[in-house]
């Protein structure tokens, strides 16, 4: 057991240290074992990839790794754009190892690691919504699922030219580079999207003995129209008799569709499985048409928790790599204990077309906040009039809360993202 005083180094890891890291990850974890032909740590690159312990050599005390990914922000006026966003992942600490600092000392080298990249946000998903906040990240996006049934009235909306088909994903390679193509295609288009690697991709849609017990096999309702994927709806459906009365429960775990017509049509048909008691799935956001096709949020049983959580590792970068929709000039005070080269006055100012310079400044501030203030405003998901209320805000200059919160507008909700 390591002692209470002990100094721990961070290392890249080593493909002759891959075994320590997995059964590092499985201690943390305690899941089932996976398949024997499927790698545990398959999709982590080596490079992305780092462990600490006191001399660099395994056991370790804790592991972190990062998903070369990519976010959809809001762009200039209304349009949108993607910009990198590293996802952080296989986090865990060893139990023997706990309330020494080592999470501490990993993720301040993570951000430390990003800062000297030139990377400006780091993303994530908490397995512990406690933990993360402490280090700058905020909740950007929400996961938000509702029960799928009824009728699904939709005024206005036509899905008559939209091809809804059935396939089984597991053991079908073209299908999951179906699926991962029209998820790289509609990603750009959506506001909070995180784009993965393919392999990330492949590793969500794999059947996990965990996850088939008692369900069937990964399966995939494509949407197209006019021979294009518009959209898709992964799914395991868990048969249950009860009287001899079906009893059987539908879970759609990822949900995409380029406009409502494709959204409406994939809805219908899972709304229309037989056999199935319940139908649950993931829309974009509270925001989503489906809400309001199902009647509004007590009718569709809509049910909301974190998703992505967002960190400005670079304050200056990730303000001026977002658009804007609305002009302003301000300056941010700007509290960050984690990245010190943060912690400064910065300037904002936003041009007609939305479009932004962020400049350090000794200028009187007009606005002190958190750096997770600016995490949770970042896609759009919150107001920094809000946040003021909650204190991770102060207005130090009349009318800076409602000039931020009219730059920093966006048409939607951003959508929670596939989880990583």
């Amino acid at each position: 057991m390591t002692g209470e005083h002990t100094a721990y180094q961070i290392s890249r890891l080593t493909e002759e240290h891959r075994q320590a890291f997995e059964t590092l990850d499985q201690i943390v974890w305690a899941d089932e074992p996976t398949a024997p032909d499927w790698p545990l740590s398959g999709g982590i690159e080596t490079a992305r990839a780092f462990v600490a312990s006191p001399d660099g050599q395994p056991p370790f005390a804790g592991i972190y790794a990062h998903y070369d990914a990519r976010v959809t922000v809001p762009g200039p006026l209304g349009s949108l754009a993607q910009v990198p966003m590293p996802g952080l992942t296989w986090v865990g600490v060893h139990p023997d190892h706990t309330r020494r600092g080592v999470l501490s000392t990993m993720l301040r080298h993570h951000l430390a690691d990003l800062h000297e990249q030139g990377i400006a946000l780091s993303g994530l998903h908490a397995s512990e919504a406690g933990i993360y906040g402490r280090f700058g990240y905020a909740i950007a996006s929400l996961d938000v699922t509702v029960s799928v049934g009824g009728s699904l009235e939709a005024p206005g909306v036509d899905a008559g030219d939209v091809v809804t088909t059935f396939h089984r994903v597991h053991g079908a390679e073209p299908t999951v580079e179906r699926i991962a193509a029209c998820y790289h295609r509609l990603a750009p288009s959506t506001l909070g999207a995180v784009d993965l690697p393919d392999v990330q991709v492949q590793r969500s849609l794999h059947d996990h003995p965990m996850s088939l017990r008692g369900s069937e096999p990964y399966h995939v309702l494509f949407a197209s129209r006019g021979g294009q994927d518009v959209g898709f709806a992964v799914l395991r459906r868990s048969p249950s008799w009860d009287k001899g009365l079906p009893e059987g429960k539908l879970a759609c775990t990822w949900l995409e569709a380029a406009d409502p017509p494709a959204l409406l049509a994939l809805a219908r048909r899972l709304a229309g499985f037989d056999l199935m008691a319940s139908v649950e799935a993931p829309v974009a956001g509270p925001d989503s048409p489906l809400v309001w096709w199902l009647g509004g949020p007590r009718a569709a049983r809509l049910a909301t928790k974190d998703a992505l959580w967002v960190r400005l590792v670079d304050v200056d970068a990730a303000l001026a790599q977002r658009g804007y929709a609305a002009p302003a000039s301000l300056v941010l005070d700007v509290a960050d204990r984690d990245a010190p080269w943060n912690a400064r006055r910065w300037r904002l100012d936003v041009s007609d077309a939305g479009l932004a310079q962020c400049v350090p400044t000794d200028d009187a501030p007009d606005l002190w906040c958190e750096v997770t203030a600016l995490g949770s405003a970042h896609l759009g998901l919150r107001r920094f009039a809000e946040m003021a209320a909650q204190g991770l805000v102060s207005e130090l200059r009349p009318g800076a809360l409602a000039e931020a919160d009219r730059a920093w507008a966006t048409a939607m909700l951003p959508a929670g993202s596939v989880s990583f």
